[in-house]
């Protein structure tokens, strides 16, 4: 079996466990799965992309074009000179190598011609005729299935995020009715049948999603409440769809908050191993719902909650201390479709824990990294920028010049245990391990380029806008106490927590914090709630630094947050004052914006013809075009008011910002709803609007812009004016291009093989046949990753997978090997032969990567006290306002 070609994922998930029971009833056996390098393959599901159509000739390997009803790898031994042809005509042309001699122009036919200055043959792609569309092809497939390896697929479900990006999962037929059975949950569903076939595609694949665990949760500890709406009118910018055209105007319009939209609260006796944490997003049939951590069972006794009758809400519970889940429909996704109790009863149990919050990696959890979209949302003078900036600059001095310092920064861990039961594979894991046993590792060419990576990496981040801030991503939890009144029917729709407040142990009480959640589109997207103290969230809730509490009674929180809802959306939060300066400069300047475009009521059914149309307007997903047109307009905003223009004077390119903001949502939200809008005519013209041109018909945009297209790979100055402008990332990038960091004289590396302990080392033990068969593997691995990374046949998510699979291979295969010491010894000093010097991270991380004790064992007898990093109020280091001491490890 060619496991190269499994470059798909199928996570760990509900339907995963399901499924391998399932196939064991069907198949009789276990083979759900066979095992290969240490990985688990499957070929009951096949993950399909619909991204090419079928031509006259197809791309394969990059550059070879392949007649329709050819197989290259038939072909491909036939070809001279690089093309095959039969009767006069070509079957196979590679357009990526030297032609010796060419064919006759009239053999090429229309789609090919021969290059003479680059003495290749070339191809007009525009000429190649389309044999079926993609949109065809995947209607074909949703009617008919396929077969693969004699197994006979059909449709199985997709994601919102898959869909959004063109993907459906296939699965083996006799599997699917079981599967679908199951995943109905006793709903009664059959083809052709009307339903709200956005919302059941994407609240059915639920139970795909990715989890890291399972929790046992008795369907009678749930209490379903009733959803809260507060209501209140606010001055706006709101926008509706008006005869076919989005329309953003100034209105006093009522706004309705759903205060608990896909929230819970679960008593933390049920968070099993997860009680230190503050919330599990978990997920069933039909549910997905962030439970947050809650004492619910110690709010019944003090407010004499005894029994059933008391409550204010539906359950099938037998006794008051059941009770341990309460939840709202809005989490419920099963009644769109049937009856509560009829979900209570049928579903598994088990639910999956699809996450809970993480503290950031940086700085032991203290620091996050802010974007690009909320600078640019900000006006800042070129003086703030520099302050923002300036302790990145700093840590980033320390970073390159203090070796502990970077050991604290890449979460070294200090553990030199040799009992490594899994590959190391990054190289920064490597790094970890080698800097804890030898600290002459830092004297090594292999570090020195090491730390080059992390000083590249670290300044391309600051160019994207990701500076570090003190501050970390917290998940939004609303209203919570109002949820425990609600439960025991004491809630009048009084805020506890009091508009305009927050409640998070991250921060001091009583002082402003700023607030920020992807997508941030506009201005308006900045949040500047107090952060105070409250004794009953502290009481009845389970608080950690990662979790806020927050009011939306009353107050237009969610839309500043764009479209915010509690399922376990996070905000990034940050005391940085030099932000909060610039949020509080204009947050009474710009009106919130407000998305008032209802999702249509098409009438659809439950057929695969449906679907597929269903999938393919999804799939057309312009999130990031909206992102990146909004960042435009609001370099011009910026450009303008810094350079004489009122407030009033940029109203009008405000509005279409909001609009974008809208767009944005929409577009988030199409995998499970529909929208009667034409979203590629809106965002140009929008485009239109304000696209200007130079003198030399280049087409204006911010200078930033540039320095990000250069980072990504789609930098175009034949196209683009990349022009400075008075805006907050373009006085970034300025500041970036004019620092000087410091530079060190250039050393002498120590070989690598110096920190070896060779005592024991005798050339005539040293197996060469061996040494070079690895080597060999090396090479081999370099060159189809070289091929990899300069296609385009593959999507990103698919390089990464083969990549993977590809370099856990050549660990694999070097770990398995049985080698003397003397030849890891003969290895390890190739790392510094002259002819290994293009292969040296590849050499060293193959090396290292698999957890063969013996490569660290003869480093590990040179082991020297080493000192890390440790917070002190008495530091003499200061990273970020935190002070850190340098203390030798135990």
């Amino acid at each position: 079996m060619n496991t190269d070609k499994f470059l798909n994922k199928l996570d760990y998930s509900l339907d995963l466990i399901k499924l391998i029971e399932i196939y064991k009833s069907v198949y009789r056996n276990n083979r759900f799965t066979f095992e290969e390098n240490n990985k688990s393959f499957s070929q009951r599901v096949i993950n399909v992309t619909f991204k090419y159509s079928v031509k006259e000739y197809n791309r394969y390997f990059g550059n070879v074009w392949v007649k329709l009803g050819f197989d290259y790898n038939d072909i491909k031994d036939k070809m001279v000179d690089h093309v095959y042809m039969i009767n006069g005509k070509v079957i196979a042309i590679d357009t990526n190598e030297g032609v010796k001699s060419p064919i006759p122009k009239e053999s090429l036919g229309n789609c090919f011609y021969y290059d003479k200055t680059t003495h290749r043959y070339s191809v007009y792609e525009y000429k190649i005729k389309t044999i079926r569309t993609t949109r065809e092809l995947r209607k074909d497939l949703y009617h008919k299935g396929f077969y693969c390896d004699g197994i006979k697929f059909i449709r199985f479900k997709r994601s919102s995020g898959a869909a959004r990006v063109g993907k459906c999962l296939f699965i083996d037929e006799k599997l699917y009715s079981k599967i679908h059975k199951w995943e109905l949950c006793k709903l009664k569903i059959n083809e052709g049948d009307e339903l709200d076939l956005a919302a059941f595609e994407a609240y059915i694949s639920l139970t795909s999603s990715s989890i890291i665990d399972t929790l046992y949760i008795d369907p009678k500890s749930i209490l379903v409440v009733n959803d809260y709406e507060s209501t209140f009118k606010e001055d706006a910018l709101v926008t509706r769809i008006i005869d076919g055209e989005l329309h953003t105007n100034d209105e006093t319009v009522e706004l309705s908050n759903s205060i608990w939209d896909g929230q819970s609260l679960m008593d933390i006796s049920l968070f099993g191993d997860y009680q230190d944490k503050g919330m599990l997003l978990l997920r069933n049939q039909f549910f997905k719902s962030c439970c947050f951590n809650c004492n619910i069972q110690k709010w019944f006794k003090d407010n004499g909650i005894e029994s059933l009758e008391q409550l204010n809400g539906q359950t099938i519970a037998d006794d008051i201390s059941q009770i341990k889940l309460i939840t709202t429909p809005s989490s419920i996704k099963y009644l769109k479709f049937g009856e509560l109790e009829q979900w209570l009863t049928s579903i598994t149990p088990i639910f999956g824990v699809v996450k809970y919050e993480k503290k950031t990696h940086y700085l032991d959890g203290n620091l996050v990294r802010c974007h690009y979209q909320l600078i640019n949302s900000l006006q800042m003078t070129k003086k703030e920028v520099k302050k923002l900036i300036e302790p990145s600059f700093n840590y980033l001095e320390m970073i390159k010049n203090d070796p502990v310092v970077l050991r604290h920064y890449i979460k070294y861990t200090g553990n030199t245990d040799m009992e490594l039961s899994d590959p190391l594979t990054y190289k920064s894991d490597i790094t970890y391990k080698l800097l804890g046993l030898n600290d002459k590792f830092t004297q090594t060419k292999m570090y020195d380029l090491f730390k080059k990576d992390i000083i590249t990496s670290y300044k391309k981040n600051l160019r994207e806008g990701h500076l570090f801030l003190n501050g970390n991503y917290s998940t939004i939890c609303g209203n919570p106490i109002e949820m425990l009144y609600q439960a025991i029917g004491k809630f009048d729709g009084t805020s506890q927590i009091g508009i305009g407040k927050v409640h998070t142990t991250r921060f001091k009480y009583n002082k402003t914090i700023l607030g920020s959640r992807s997508p941030h589109i506009c201005q308006c997207n900045i949040w500047l709630p107090l952060n105070s103290s409250n004794e009953m969230i502290d009481k009845y809730m389970n608080p950690t630094n990662e979790i806020i509490y927050i009011n939306s009674i009353g107050e237009s929180v969610l839309d500043r947050l764009s479209g915010a809802d509690f399922d376990s959306d996070t905000c990034m939060i940050t005391d940085n004052s030099v932000l909060i300066k610039a949020g509080r400069k204009n947050i009474n300047n710009f009106k919130v914006s407000i998305n008032k475009v209802e999702a249509k009521k098409i009438k659809r059914f439950y057929t695969a013809d449906q679907k597929a149309d269903l999938d393919i307007k999804t799939s057309n997903n312009q999130i990031g075009v909206i992102i990146n047109l909004s960042q435009e307009l609001n370099s011009k905003v910026w450009d303008k008011l810094n350079n004489g223009a009122k407030l009033e004077d940029i109203q009008d390119i405000y509005k279409d910002v909001c609009q974008l903001n809208v767009m944005s949502n929409i577009e988030i939200d199409s995998a499970k709803k529909e929208f009667d809008v034409v979203m590629n005519q809106e965002i140009e013209n929008i485009r239109n609007k304000y696209r200007t041109k130079d003198k030399e018909g280049k087409t204006i945009k911010p200078y930033f812009f540039g320095i990000i297209a250069k980072e990504k790979g789609y930098f175009n100055d034949d196209k683009f004016n990349y022009k400075k402008m008075d805006t907050s990332m373009d006085y970034l990038e300025e500041l970036i291009d004019s620092k000087r960091f410091s530079r060190k004289t250039p050393k002498e590396f120590i070989k690598f093989y110096e920190l070896l302990n060779t005592e024991n080392y005798d050339n005539n033990k040293v197996n060469r046949q061996q040494a070079q068969r690895i080597m060999s593997e090396i090479k081999k691995f370099e060159g189809k990753m070289k091929y990899l990374f300069s296609t385009t046949l593959f999507d990103p998510s698919c390089q990464m997978i083969y990549y993977q699979n590809q370099r856990n291979a050549l660990m694999e295969y070097i770990g398995r090997l049985n080698i003397n010491d003397s030849t890891i010894i003969y290895l390890l000093k190739s790392l510094d032969n002259s002819e290994n010097q293009k292969y040296y991270q590849t050499i060293f991380k193959a090396f290292f990567g698999y957890p063969n004790e013996r490569f660290y064992e003869l480093i590990k007898s040179s082991n020297e006290k080493m000192l890390e990093l440790a917070q002190s109020e008495d530091g003499i280091l200061e990273i970020f306002g935190y002070r850190y001491s340098k203390i030798y490890k135990n």
